[in-house]
């Protein structure tokens, strides 16, 4: 049961973080790109972006908690860690090449 309230209590947080940077233009809170906003195409444009894809891996982590609630006990257990895993990973991969495009060459 502890689990649901890990997943539950982590992607609201990350639910919270992608609403923030998206509606108030937290780009500070973005490590991977650059914090001058002269030396990017469309601010607003890479908020938007981030916080979507950060709120989408929140959805990811909710989604992994109803797993492991459903798949407790059985064989299928470990397919909870694995989707977690995989789909954080493409997400992030995509979130990261897609991004550039909002810094200036």
């Amino acid at each position: 049961m502890a689990e649901i309230y890990i997943f539950g209590i982590t992607g609201s947080l990350l639910i919270g973080l992608g609403v923030f940077i998206w509606k108030k233009q937290a780009l500070y809170l973005l490590s991977n790109f650059p914090h001058d906003p002269n030396k990017l195409t469309d601010p607003a444009g890479l908020a938007r972006w981030a916080g979507i894809f950060i709120i989408f891996i929140g959805l990811i982590f909710f989604i992994s908690g109803g797993l492991a609630m459903w798949l407790k006990g059985t064989k299928y257990e470990l397919l909870t860690i694995v989707f977690l895993l995989i789909s954080t990973f493409l997400l992030t991969i995509t979130y990261l090449i897609g991004g550039q495009r909002f810094v200036k060459k």
